[in-house]
């Protein structure tokens, strides 16, 4: 049994899981409530598209960050609030018009990652990647180094390594999806899994 396995059975065989800082919570609620933040931010998302003002992107942010264990630490840390002041220093219409590019589904989609950094800088990565993720979770992952660490750490890439922009995001997304349907683990906890759990189960085992 190799290490990734080691850590996917500890996580199968347990009901309880916690954060990172300590936050116990029964595992299937952490999901369920995961997974109601996201519905919440699509419906944004899709019924107010193009259209977005300021505090809809920052109830999206907010939404996306939803930890499922209680509201003292978020699901992807402070990258989130780097974002809402960049979505105030490019002003709501840059945003829109890289989230417009971003979340078209008529175009490729290293075309349109392009695009948008182009408007809007290649430092917005984790917010694009998770906005791809709300718009379609059976498609797209949320984007973050923590995650790229650990999957070359425990040899779940294979080929070249992961790059640290998003010019490979579509085979990122490709390696992702295969370790969930694998591993069978729902995309609301993939990036717990590999980045708190893994820390979690080193610690304990």
């Amino acid at each position: 049994m190799c290490a990734f396995d080691e850590v996917i059975e500890a996580f199968h065989g347990t009901d309880m899981i916690e954060d990172s800082i300590g936050t116990c919570v029964e595992k299937h609620l952490v999901h369920i409530r995961r997974e109601t933040a996201e519905d919440q931010a699509r419906a944004i998302l899709t019924r107010k598209s193009g259209t977005w003002s300021y505090m809809d992107l920052c109830d999206v942010i907010e939404l996306v960050n939803c930890n499922g264990f209680d509201d003292t630490n978020m699901r992807f840390s402070s990258l989130f609030l780097r974002n809402r002041r960049n979505i105030e220093k490019k002003g709501i219409e840059t945003t829109r018009g890289a989230l417009l590019s971003l979340l078209d589904d008529e175009h490729d989609l290293g075309n349109r990652v392009k695009e948008a950094q182009r408007i809007y800088g290649s430092s917005a990565q984790g917010m694009f990647s998770s906005l791809l993720y709300i718009k379609d979770p059976s498609v797209y992952s949320p984007r973050f180094k923590p995650i790229i660490h650990n999957l070359h750490r425990f040899d779940l890439v294979s080929g070249p390594n992961l790059k640290t922009t998003m010019g490979d995001y579509r085979r990122y997304c490709e390696i992702m999806k295969g370790i969930e349907r694998s591993y069978e683990i729902p995309p609301q906890l993939t990036d717990y899994v590999l980045t708190t759990w893994i820390d979690i189960w080193e610690n304990y085992r």
